[in-house]
């Protein structure tokens, strides 16, 4: 596992400091069908080598909000010097409840974080 997140500032196409070209953030849908977790990845970058996707924790009381580490997909040989490929993810069992997810491009040297999307 990368730790493409903890290198990358939270927010709207957020990139880590790198002297490498910055990556663009993917186009992400995230739904739910009964107790599975869709996510839809559109790359929209030429130069990373994966996705991670978090969820947020610990949103409530006084608990501090973390970011859980979900799952991982690899970009194809084929794919990481183009755009327009699409990846599924499908993570089951998920939580009961509203969640927030992010979603991280990321290459050896940089990542970019997408938007915050919660589903209720």
């Amino acid at each position: 596992m990368t730790t493409a997140l903890a290198g990358a500032a939270l927010g709207a196409g957020a990139q880590s400091a790198s002297a490498s070209a910055p990556i663009n953030a993917p186009q992400v849908t995230i739904s739910y069908s009964g107790s599975n977790i869709n996510v839809h990845i559109v790359d929209r970058s030429v130069n990373e080598t994966g996705f991670e996707v978090f969820r947020l924790r610990g949103t409530g009381g006084t608990t501090f909000p973390t970011w859980q580490y979900l799952s991982e997909r690899d970009s194809t040989p084929a794919d990481v010097t183009g755009q327009g490929a699409v990846y599924d993810i499908l993570i089951t069992n998920r939580t009961v409840g509203p969640q927030c997810f992010t979603i991280a491009a990321y290459n050896d040297s940089t990542a970019t974080v997408t938007d915050v999307q919660c589903l209720q």
